[in-house]
């Protein structure tokens, strides 16, 4: 039997040299990003909670949104999963026109569904010692407008609200 010869040994040697560097660099280009996620958010928000047999207990609580992380709520997933419902040939559930409607919704619902802030609701004795007020009659408006429209889903919605 011959040997390898030197040349062909040499060839090996440098092809695992080289897949390791590459194996070293992906981990360490990993490691950088994981440095980049985790001074945007911490780990434990990101990431979902899961027993040993895989079971999950809780989702991640943020999801990543281009170079940023917005909370994650259930109708995200439930469009995620739609979309492979859609992917095989299903009617999804949850479209990506209710999650809009939700989102609106969920916005107009912090800016004045769950009532008027203390700042807008005393416009009265904030102004009457002068100023414009122009900020806060905006800021009202606003509020009362948010209100409104959560007001007419309410009474779209009847009893399901």
């Amino acid at each position: 039997m011959s040997q390898p010869s030197q040349a062909a040994t040499s060839r090996a040697i440098t092809a695992k040299t080289r897949a390791r560097r590459k194996a070293d660099a992906k981990r360490q280009a990993e490691a950088q990003a994981e440095e980049r996620a985790e001074a945007i958010a911490p780990a434990a928000q990101r990431h979902g909670v899961a027993l040993a047999d895989g079971t999950v207990i809780r989702g991640p609580r943020l999801v990543r949104d281009g170079i940023s992380y917005r909370v994650a709520t259930p109708l995200h997933e439930m469009v995620r999963r739609g979309m492979r419902r859609t992917d095989a040939g299903l009617t999804p559930t949850v479209t990506a026109h209710h999650l809009k409607a939700a989102d609106r919704l969920m916005v107009a619902w912090e800016n004045g569904g769950s009532g008027i802030n203390a700042s807008a609701a005393m416009l009265g004795e904030r102004t009457s010692g002068g100023g414009s007020g122009d900020g806060m009659m905006a800021l009202l408006t606003t509020q009362l407008a948010a209100r409104r429209e959560c007001e007419a889903v309410a009474g779209w919605l009847g009893p399901l609200w």
